[in-house]
């Protein structure tokens, strides 16, 4: 009788381990959640769409760092950027887009947006010109008598909108025609993102063609952004407070703005340069 009760005793524990064993091992993906981000289009180094024959595919800047997070805190992370840019900023107010992966303060684009301070990386316009002209400028006093312009694709804050404004200034379309209006004595200077910039120049294959300012005329800083309609929006507060505040943060996004512009530019070396005056 003893050892009966000892044998039912020592199975009841093996079921007890079993059960125990099986609970521990659950797949959790159900309790997984579900957020959308977006942020820059075809604004590289800071987001850009990879276009294949089978794929299209966004790359952001932040999106390493954003996926390391999800990975820890049980999220899922889905991109929208097949939209233009205004009709992801309307998916935004609507609620439809949780996080945005750069965006600026005090500007009317990201209104309903919880910033996430401080910002980890900035967004420095430069004066970009002919080297024979570089001399001309030695500081932002000197754009006065001469004329500019600047890409309509780049991305500006409402401050730094209106005092392109009030200086004599060209909006262009697209790289390759600011670019000749450059080259062929059009317009003065250009005012340019450093990073966009450098890329921009490569895929003309343009690169050393130019002088690029090393101070920047203005410095935007760069934040994330919460939706205020985001149903995650305290966990995703803390979460990426704690990497905004990480100064290895600022660190490994300066490493990966490098490498993303040296990649560019080898990967073009070899482009030739358009005969602007041919063209006009």
């Amino acid at each position: 009788m003893l050892k009966k009760l000892l044998f039912l005793s020592l199975c009841l524990c093996l079921c007890s381990n079993s059960i125990a064993q099986v609970n521990f091992s659950k797949d959790d993906t159900e309790s997984r959640k579900n957020i959308t981000a977006s942020g820059f289009i075809d604004y590289p180094p800071f987001g850009s769409v990879l276009t294949t024959r089978d794929s299209m595919n966004y790359k952001n800047i932040f999106s390493e760092m954003l996926e390391d997070y999800a990975k820890d805190y049980n999220f899922n992370v889905s991109y929208r950027y097949r939209d233009k840019y205004r009709k992801i900023l309307q998916s935004l107010r609507a609620g439809d887009i949780d996080i945005m992966l750069g965006v600026y303060s005090g500007t009317d684009d990201y209104r309903g947006l919880e910033l996430i301070y401080p910002a980890i990386i900035s967004n420095p316009i430069v004066i970009v010109t002919l080297p024979k002209n570089s001399a001309k400028i030695k500081n932002i006093d000197d754009l006065g008598n001469l004329k500019g312009a600047i890409g309509s694709f780049e991305y500006l804050s409402d401050f730094v909108k209106s005092e392109v404004k009030k200086r004599n200034v060209l909006f262009v379309e697209t790289p390759f025609d600011l670019y000749k209006k450059l080259y062929t004595g059009d317009v003065d200077y250009i005012l340019a993102s450093a990073y966009n910039a450098r890329i921009v120049i490569a895929k003309l294959g343009l690169t050393g063609k130019f002088s690029i300012s090393q101070n920047a005329v203005w410095d935007i800083p760069i934040f994330l952004g919460i939706s205020k309609f985001s149903p995650y929006r305290d966990q995703l507060r803390r979460g990426l407070t704690k990497i905004s505040e990480n100064p290895d943060s600022k660190v490994a996004l300066e490493n990966l703005i490098k490498k993303e512009i040296s990649q560019n530019e080898s990967l073009y070396s070899g482009v030739v340069a358009p005969d602007f005056f041919e063209k006009q």
